[in-house]
């Protein structure tokens, strides 16, 4: 009896002991090496991430100088962001349940060779023959060369311009931007105006574009504004339909002009997303900001549902 007394004892005080020198699990240790939104669990959802810059003047760093960060800077915040997003994501996965894609576009595509040999170096696929090594450089990958593509842009002044609306209209199904079974998300990087010269044209108020000027043509900086937009039926005509698959961040949003225009093209872009379909808790439309203060936003509208 003693025995078996003194056994439970010595037993009982190895489980304390196991017990105290146990380190509990923190955040950071559940978080897969970076730090992951709160919240967000380890899932098999598949991934399926595109990026479309506008490296158009508005990242020009005197037209529009800005004292706290320069907005080129400012995009270059967000996409480390999105990177340590996107990595987070892919080291919570199983193995067998990898097939996760990330690419950065631009409409339409630069002349520069160097240019589109740095964007291929940003197409990226994880799937279970990936190794750790490769996942856990997804970052600092994007983080080395999207500064290299910026700082092209910028040396050569060659501001090549986003033709976003017919991105939507041609490029969604070119590019796969939309995979069946995956969680879809583009993101925009913008200041919210919308102009391609070639391309750009107005059937009635409906355009494929939008520019403070064309705001004021309008007549729509006035304190009245939503009430003109409607009457007059303005808005950025459907590039395309059935979007309901597809999520859609916008960032940089910086009105340069009327006290209105950041309200207006708010209000234009929502209304175009919901008419091409995409359903309104799957898109989110956010004004240029410092990257530390959008960091978790970004992070939660990526890897939540």
């Amino acid at each position: 009896m003693r025995i078996i007394l003194l056994f439970t004892i010595i037993l009982f005080l190895n489980a304390c002991k196991d017990s105290k020198g146990k380190k509990p699990e923190s955040k950071e240790n559940n978080e897969a090496v970076l730090n992951c939104v709160d919240g967000h669990k380890p899932n098999e959802v598949k991934l399926n991430f595109n990026i479309l810059l506008d490296l158009s003047d508005r990242i020009d760093t005197v037209k529009f100088k800005n004292q706290t960060m320069q907005f080129y800077q400012r995009d270059l915040g967000y996409i480390v962001s999105i990177s340590e997003a996107f990595q987070c994501h892919a080291l919570n996965k199983r193995y067998q349940f990898m097939d996760e894609r990330m690419s950065v576009y631009f409409h339409p595509n630069p002349q520069s060779a160097s240019v589109n040999n740095m964007i291929n170096q940003l197409k990226l696929k994880i799937d279970r023959n990936s190794t750790k090594e490769s996942i856990t450089n997804i970052s600092s990958t994007y983080n080395n060369v999207v500064p290299k593509i910026y700082y092209q842009a910028l040396a050569d002044k060659s501001y090549v311009g986003s033709d976003t609306w017919d991105f939507f209209n041609t490029k969604l199904k070119d590019y796969n931007i939309i995979r069946s079974g995956y969680r879809n998300v583009l993101v925009l990087l913008t200041d919210g105006y919308m102009f391609y010269g070639p391309t750009a044209e107005c059937i009635q108020n409906q355009c494929n574009y939008i520019t403070s000027e064309k705001i004021k043509s309008l007549g729509l900086n006035v304190n009245n504004w939503q009430q003109v937009l409607e009457t007059k039926k303005i808005g950025i005509k459907p590039a395309s339909n059935n979007l309901s698959e597809l999520k859609v961040l916008v960032l940089g949003i910086n009105p340069s002009n009327s006290k209105y225009d950041k309200a207006i093209l708010n209000r234009l872009w929502s209304n175009w997303f919901t008419s091409m379909g995409i359903l309104e808790k799957n898109f989110r439309i956010i004004d240029a900001d410092l990257p530390a203060n959008l960091d978790e936003t970004i992070k939660s509208f990526i890897l939540k549902d």
